[in-house]
């Protein structure tokens, strides 16, 4: 293992994956590095120092017997710098999130969201390629951004210094006292971008703290039903924006939907199809109906109107499946070519991490079809077998807070993805 200056290089974390089995190794201080008992196929291999944004990546493949791979370590994309108050003190555990603006080789946008230290400081050293990112920092204290161009190298020395960001506070309205614990309040916008997340009282109160200024569009969601309430706003820096939010009464309506529901070709397994109409001002309740084991289904009781149409337990999607016109007696069939997606966590050093949760999300966080959650194996792997292409964000954690967490985006191809590597820090 050598520096691009040909200096041995000591301390530096080699990964080698093959066949599915994840084994690594430091390297000492000659630059020598070891992976032993690997089995035979075609492997990757990647060496890292995460704290600099130096890597080195290739592909072997693996015979008996012992095999010579020198490698080289060169920059890699990355982002650095401190999250700062207004008077330049560092803040610790800030969100900061880190957001590709121009579409990557991939198709999609990236973003990335990990927490200042302890002194402030933070290092994104995982973008996938050069380009224009924004670097966002959230906290109690406020709101800081800045657009950064990132080449070959790692950007370091930003400096995110906090200023007084803008909330939006209100009453959801419309609602039962005891529906109120299960509304989510957030505010989002409609191209993209991270969302910011509220809170909401036993009274109904709710408040977003921590929102740039900008055009948003604030959504609550009643989760057991469906059945949301939205508004459009602008915000400046600084202002409490006053905003309440009401849900319209239940209507019923003698409508039904049956149908047919297939993954991959064949039966769903236990799951449910849900239906949630298109015009959250509509009043039209979210109908939900169970699948037989042969994929049937049927939904009754609703109101004429344009339905968006998901499935809950098994499948993953980033939005919904599909739109429909309701009007007397419907019938659809819902053929969903899912794909898989699997990845491991390491340390590091390359040690795999046990346990960890795993959350793999719609980029939107739509309805019910939109989230899984799983756990990591021994070997720190987690596979999520029913996922449809398109954008999603994946999440990682400790329960023991050994690691802090992060959040990845990923954009799931038609081949779907094998072998996703996140290193906790």
């Amino acid at each position: 293992m050598r520096t691009a200056g040909g200096e041995p290089a000591a301390g530096v974390a080699v990964s080698v994956d093959v066949v599915g089995q994840h084994q690594g190794a430091v390297s000492d201080d000659e630059g020598r590095y070891r992976v032993s008992d690997l089995p035979q196929g075609e492997a990757q291999v990647r060496a890292e120092i995460a704290a600099t944004g130096l890597q080195a990546r290739a592909a072997l493949t693996i015979q008996p017997g012992e095999q010579r791979l020198d490698l080289t370590l060169e920059p890699h994309p990355a982002v650095g710098g401190r999250v700062v108050d207004a008077d330049g003190m560092p803040v610790a555990g800030a969100s900061v999130t880190v957001e590709g603006l121009l579409d990557g080789s991939s198709g999609g946008r990236s973003s990335w969201t990990i927490q200042s230290d302890g002194g402030g400081r933070f290092f994104a050293a995982v973008l996938p390629e050069p380009g224009l990112y924004r670097v966002i920092a959230r906290a109690a204290l406020g709101y800081a951004e800045q657009e950064v161009e990132v080449g070959t190298d790692a950007v370091r020395g930003i400096e995110l210094r906090l200023a007084p960001a803008a909330q939006v506070v209100g009453r959801i309205l419309g609602l039962e006292p005891d529906e109120l614990s299960q509304v989510l309040v957030h505010l989002w916008r409609p191209q993209g971008g991270a969302a910011v997340q509220g809170w909401v009282g036993d009274d109904g109160d709710y408040r977003v703290p921590a929102v740039p200024a900008g055009d948003w569009r604030l959504q609550a969601l009643h989760r057991p039903s469906g059945r949301r309430a939205e508004a459009e706003l602008s915000v400046t820096a600084g202002e409490t924006v006053v905003r309440d939010l009401r849900f319209e009464p239940v209507v019923e309506g003698d409508a039904a939907v049956s149908g047919v529901l297939r993954v991959r070709g064949g039966p769903p397994g236990p799951t449910w199809v849900f239906l949630q109409p298109s015009d959250p001002r509509s009043g039209a309740r979210m109908a939900e109906a169970e699948v037989a084991s042969d994929g049937t289904f049927r939904a009754e009781e609703l109101v004429p109107g344009r339905y968006r149409v998901s499935v809950a337990r098994g499948v993953v999607a980033p939005g919904p499946l599909r739109e429909i016109d309701v009007e007397g007696e419907v019938e659809i069939l819902l053929d969903l070519p899912t794909v898989a997606v699997a990845g491991h966590l390491v340390t590091p050093v390359g040690t795999p991490v046990a346990g960890a949760r795993v959350q793999l999300m719609a980029a939107q966080g739509y309805g019910n079809s939109a989230s899984i959650t799983l756990y990591t194996d021994d070997q720190g792997r987690f596979r999520v077998p029913h996922v449809l292409p398109g954008a999603y964000r994946l999440q990682y954690a400790k329960s023991d807070r050994a690691f802090p967490p992060v959040e990845v985006s990923v954009e799931v191809p038609p081949e779907g993805l094998r072998d996703v590597e996140v290193i906790l820090e």
